[in-house]
């Protein structure tokens, strides 16, 4: 085991790197975050919007569901 522990240290060991690359690298992951994050929600609503639709109507009738009141 100590010497798959140390091959694969070895080989996923992190990379140095000065301050303005590592700056640049941090900009560029969060702005890709930012980017993707509009798309993201929009897609977990529709997929809220999708279930909530689908299983609405099994939902057997109470006094709580909205109509009932």
């Amino acid at each position: 085991m100590g010497r798959l522990w140390r091959a694969l240290r070895g080989i996923f060991r992190a990379d140095e790197a000065d301050e303005a690359d590592a700056a640049t690298f941090r900009a560029r992951q969060l702005q890709a975050v930012l980017r993707l994050m509009a798309m993201a929600m929009a897609v977990n609503v529709t997929n809220a919007v999708i279930i909530c639709s689908v299983l609405w109507a099994p939902v057997a009738p109470s006094p709580c569901r909205p109509g009932r009141w």
